[in-house]
């Protein structure tokens, strides 16, 4: 009976509603200054017998959060590998604003340019 009771149990705990955790954990860059490009996730060059292959690169922009503005200013972030190519988020800079969210995947590279001294982080991760 007592070994019932504890499946009984078990399975009842099992089926039970949960909630969603958000368990990642991202990495964070921040500037305060006017910086042309900045790349975060770069990709690798690596020669496998005569050719050369690049891996890496790959990665989320999880979020862009204005922490003190700069009157004129944006922040853009584009999907490449250290050039001013393939924009995927410009944020105005001229106030503080809360967290803008995105999570959008990015394919080679990850670089930012900030056009103005306005402080802000950029969330994300690389792989």
């Amino acid at each position: 009976m007592k070994k019932f009771a504890i499946m009984v149990l078990s399975i009842l705990a099992l089926s039970l509603p949960g909630s969603a955790l958000q368990t990642d954990i991202w990495l964070s860059s921040n500037t305060a200054t006017a910086d042309t490009t900045q790349n975060l996730c770069k990709g690798q060059n690596f020669l496998v017998g005569t050719s050369t292959v690049t891996e890496g690169g790959h990665g989320i922009l999880h979020g862009v959060c204005i922490n003190s503005g700069a009157p004129n200013g944006t922040f853009t972030v584009y999907n490449s590998s250290g050039t001013a190519s393939n924009p995927i988020a410009a944020v105005q800079t001229s106030t503080m604003t809360s967290c803008n969210f995105y999570d959008v995947l990015v394919s080679t590279g990850l670089t930012y340019s900030n056009s103005s001294t306005a402080n802000v982080s950029i969330l994300y991760q690389c792989y």
